[in-house]
């Protein structure tokens, strides 16, 4: 015969692997999708974004240009291993090749023009106070140019798709508002005014 206190352990332990499976049930059904229940109606994640896409769609647009940012990051990484096993180099070798090697030297004419046509900018500080950030801009200017213009390249070549949407917003045209176009078009373009 257990003692009460065995009873009390194994109690105990039931409970716990109880609340853990149904926990894990709860975890399961928020993967697939269901984020609360209130009774026996269950509310899904995409009606919650749709309610919130209601009241304002600024934590959508961060979203996707997070994701964005992130995508091509991993697109140019990608695009660089592969040209990069192409030619049999490392990846390091290919942006020196590529990008370094073709990145415009800046001259001290260059600082003295930019410093020139930029004076207003300086904020009263003399040539000789910026030409070290003029130099450091131009050339991060010239790198990221020739960066850019290989990446555009290795994209071209490859053939990149990207299927990533935006977020969009229904908006509701009433009958009586002013518009030019067939009713049926594919695309419509609002216009907000505020006239004082």
């Amino acid at each position: 015969m257990r003692s009460m206190r065995e009873v009390a352990s194994i109690a105990m332990i039931v409970v716990a692997v109880t609340g853990a499976v149904a926990c894990a049930a709860e975890e399961e059904k928020a993967e697939s999708g269901v984020v609360a229940r209130v009774g026996g109606v269950e509310i899904t994640l995409t009606e919650v974004d749709e309610q919130a896409r209601r009241t304002s769609l600024t934590p959508f647009q961060a979203i996707y240009d997070a994701r964005s940012v992130a995508l091509e990051a991993m697109i140019e990484k990608l695009l660089l291993e592969q040209e990069a096993v192409l030619r049999g180099i490392s990846v390091d070798k290919l942006v020196e090749l590529e990008i370094t090697s073709k990145t415009p030297s800046v001259s001290e004419t260059d600082v003295q023009e930019y410093y020139a046509q930029n004076q207003p900018r300086m904020g009263g500080r003399t040539l000789e106070d910026m030409t070290s950030t003029i130099l450091t801009y131009l050339l991060s200017t010239g790198g990221d140019q020739a960066h850019q213009a290989f990446v555009d390249s290795l994209r071209m070549k490859s053939n990149v798709r990207v299927a990533l949407d935006p977020p969009r917003a229904e908006v509701i045209v009433a009958a009586n508002d002013p518009s030019r176009g067939p009713k049926e078009a594919p695309i419509t373009i609002v216009e907000y005014s505020d006239f004082q």
